[in-house]
């Protein structure tokens, strides 16, 4: 289970959700879609909130916190999720985490 956002995916963050160093983004599992992952039914959702004292995964880039929960770890297992952009769009990027 791992967790990456590349430079220029942080910055696409702070620009589109106007955040500032030091602010958070959760990711949450939603039930519908899909994300490319074997949890078929589920995707991700991200929203603006304050992280626990000790978030189940997280990462900091250009001064931003990305985490998930202790609640919604499980859709990590087993993978390493790298968030970059592409064609000037965010990427979820899942691969078998070994």
């Amino acid at each position: 289970m791992k967790l990456q956002v590349t430079p220029l995916a942080a910055r696409w963050f702070k620009d589109e959700m106007e955040l500032k160093p030091g602010d958070a983004i959760r990711f949450y599992t939603q039930l519908y879609g899909s994300t490319g992952t074997n949890h078929h039914n589920f995707s991700l959702g991200i929203m603006r909130d304050t992280p626990p004292s000790n978030p189940a995964v997280s990462v900091e880039m250009e001064g931003i916190t990305f985490f998930f929960t202790e609640g919604d770890k499980w859709f990590l297992d087993d993978y390493a999720m790298t968030i970059t952009m592409e064609n000037n769009e965010i990427r979820y990027v899942f691969q078998e985490d070994r």
